[in-house]
């Protein structure tokens, strides 16, 4: 049931820094090679320091995140002590737990990708960019929502994610009778994958295509 930690796609996401400058632009949500992490891909991020994160900030960006993308299952949303947030997810599958469910492919093909299970998906460059592109929306909605309600303090924004292909499941212990997911327990099951995301504190600024340093 339970995947090794160190295959799981690991990757940063962010908004560039136009809270402090009040633009709410973006880069281009780009990969960066040199990483250390498998397959990760670090995008421009906000300025760093440190943020009140509350389970309000987590559970307001795992309801965004779902309402989002489509093929996305469950999401867990945890800060880990840092200033931004990531987020463990699993894809809409069948009952076999790796086909990927209708909804799920209908997703993938907007997104120019013929993956048809979640490991497929998992490896493939255009569903990954297209959850990197749709996590960049849902940090630009918090931002403009914190604005609107005039906080102060800039919003805690989700800069990585890892989509494992274990199934949470209640006789796993990872869903809740309710169906939901059990937070506390896929905290501790991926708790390695969360450490490796959260490596290294707040992700460094990435350079959109075509800029020179």
């Amino acid at each position: 049931m339970r995947t090794r930690p160190n295959n799981n796609l690991l990757s940063a996401i962010a908004e560039e820094d136009g809270w402090s400058r009040g633009t709410g632009s973006s880069h281009p949500l780009s990969p960066v090679s040199g990483s250390s992490l498998t397959d990760s891909q670090r995008l421009s991020g906000m300025g760093s320091g440190t943020n009140m994160v509350s389970e309000f900030d987590e559970v307001m960006m795992e309801a965004m995140v779902l309402s989002e993308v489509a093929a996305i299952k469950h999401a867990v949303v945890v800060h880990a002590g840092r200033d931004f947030l990531a987020c463990i997810l699993t894809l809409m599958c069948e009952a076999d737990g790796s086909t990927l469910a209708p909804v799920a492919k209908k997703w993938a093909q907007a997104q120019g990708s013929l993956a048809e299970t979640a490991q497929g998906a998992k490896n493939d460059a255009k569903f990954r960019d297209g959850l990197l592109a749709a996590f960049g929306r849902c940090n630009k909605m918090v931002q403009e929502s914190a604005r609107r309600q005039g906080i102060q303090r800039p919003p805690t924004i989700l800069r990585r994610f890892a989509l494992v292909t274990d199934q949470f499941t209640l006789e796993g212990g990872l869903l809740l009778p309710t169906g939901k997911p059990n937070r506390q327990a896929v905290a501790f099951r991926f708790s390695d994958v969360i450490s490796r995301m959260c490596e290294g504190g707040t992700p460094p600024p990435a350079r959109a295509p075509g800029r020179s340093p």
